[in-house]
């Protein structure tokens, strides 16, 4: 069976495990996609939904410790994870700066704080709105086997020293973890409120997910 086979059969099977999930990510793109009829976001939602689904049979198996959770698989699933968070990101974006269309809402904007949180590091490999940075961050290396955790300074942001060495240089890796569930979670840093929550993936979809039926028409009048 070619590669192409597989993952065809890879994400048919992910299907089958998640019809529930997969329902609710056909009504979301009914529901959001609907309201650019002239564009592509009703697939570009169903696609999100599909390695969403793929995602949660993989985080299934790693939860389980299933022999058939191979070792090295987590690496797939972290590429996956991170490839998911950046892309859905876009449409979070789009639905939630497009406010005639889409009426604001706290729940959506919490969700969008959480994806910019996590897409900033995965995607630039910085901490979000660092040019607001008007202090530096005092910040500690994540523990790793083997590995003392040291201290290290993220630069504020000086608009005359832009092209600074140090701050051209700066950069930031999340910590990372396995949740319950076996998603993949990530240590985020909140510079603004003084915090550093864990965001797990599943979780990010299940909010995503909880718009799909909500009391809201689908269509803006």
């Amino acid at each position: 069976m070619s590669v192409s086979d597989l993952i065809a059969q890879a994400f048919a099977t992910a299907t089958q495990e998640h019809l529930g999930i997969h329902r609710s990510w056909i009504i979301l793109s009914s529901r959001w996609g609907g309201r650019l009829p002239q564009s592509r976001l009703r697939s570009t939602i169903q696609n999100h939904g599909r390695l969403d689904m793929l995602l949660r049979s993989m985080e299934s198996e790693n939860a389980s410790n299933l022999h058939s959770f191979a070792p090295g698989s987590i690496n797939e699933l972290v590429y996956l994870s991170e490839s998911w968070i950046i892309s859905t990101y876009e449409t979070i974006r789009i639905i939630h700066e497009r406010t005639s269309l889409f009426p604001d809402n706290t729940d959506l904007n919490n969700l969008k704080t959480d994806f910019d949180l996590l897409r900033m590091p995965l995607a630039k490999h910085e901490i979000p709105s660092d040019t607001k940075l008007r202090s530096p961050l005092t910040m500690k290396t994540h523990k790793r086997r083997g590995l003392k955790r040291t201290v290290y300074i993220y630069p504020s942001y000086d608009k005359a020293k832009r092209e600074s060495k140090d701050w051209q240089s700066r950069a930031h890796i999340m910590p990372s973890a396995t949740s319950v569930r076996g998603s993949i979670m990530w240590k985020a840093t909140d510079w603004k409120t003084g915090t550093s929550p864990w965001i797990e993936r599943q979780s990010l979809s299940d909010r995503i997910l909880a718009f799909a039926h909500d009391s809201k028409p689908a269509i803006s009048t």
